[in-house]
């Protein structure tokens, strides 16, 4: 016998929905930005420095130009941390989520999952918290400690 399982508070999915974009936005912008600093800095590296590639339209060379992209892509990288960002959101997520699953089995109350998704949120938002061991943050729903 299948058991009925109990709708999804709206709080919880659009939090769930909502981290898992975050998460996804975070993750490519880090990758994306370090790819593209680590190739400027590159072709700054090997391209001679007098090669201009816009033939007197802009008053910079190659060089320059690919200089200025690495550093303004791992500026970003080292202000924005999106690295720390996209571990605090997926493990919130999976946190939640799991705490979800188990709501919707009736392991769990409703308070009980609310009160993981205010946890979460913490987990979520808090860089200092971000890479913390699950054990430490006490997550009772997402844990199965009833």
């Amino acid at each position: 016998m299948e058991q009925e399982q109990r709708p999804i508070p709206p709080e919880v999915e659009q939090r769930l929905k909502t981290w898992m974009r975050m998460w996804r936005v975070f993750l490519h912008a880090h990758y994306s930005l370090g790819i593209v600093g680590v190739l400027s800095s590159t072709l700054a590296a090997a391209l001679p420095k007098q090669n201009d590639i816009w033939s007197g339209l802009i008053p910079i060379n190659a060089v320059s130009f690919f200089a200025v992209i690495s550093a303004c892509c791992f500026a970003i990288i080292g202000f924005v941390a999106p690295d720390k960002r996209y571990i605090g959101l997926i493990r919130a997520w999976r946190a939640l989520d799991v705490a979800l699953a188990r709501y919707r089995r009736g392991l769990i109350t409703v308070e009980q999952l609310f009160e993981t998704l205010e946890q979460c949120e913490t987990l979520a938002t808090e860089p200092s918290r971000h890479e913390s061991s699950l054990d430490k943050l006490d997550l009772p729903a997402a844990e199965g400690k009833l």
